[in-house]
């Protein structure tokens, strides 16, 4: 084999053996990664049973449940709720 053939030989080598490397190195940090998701998602959320809507709970939401769209079966969408007001609507923060 010449000397270029094997120059070149050695180049394809490094080449490759560099490129399994870096795959390695990609897979290992995929897998990291989703043991993390996995381990990180479990357990955190508590569940709370959804109280029953009846035929009354409808007709006679409560203000603060907007169990039809636009809170009451007329569409009517007004709020009774009183904690914003035209006075302290400037105070409101995220």
């Amino acid at each position: 084999m010449s000397e270029r053939a094997q120059s070149t030989n050695i180049a394809y080598k490094e080449r490759t053996r560099t490129k399994m490397k870096s795959d390695a190195r990609v897979l290992a940090a995929a897998a990291v990664f989703g043991i993390t998701v996995v381990a990180g998602s479990g357990g955190t959320a508590q569940v709370h049973p959804a109280a029953p809507v009846t035929e009354a709970s409808l007709e006679n939401p409560d203000p603060a449940d907007w169990l039809n769209w636009r809170r009451t079966r007329d569409g009517w969408g007004y709020s009774p709720l009183d904690q914003i007001r035209t006075t302290n609507a400037n105070e409101l923060q995220l």
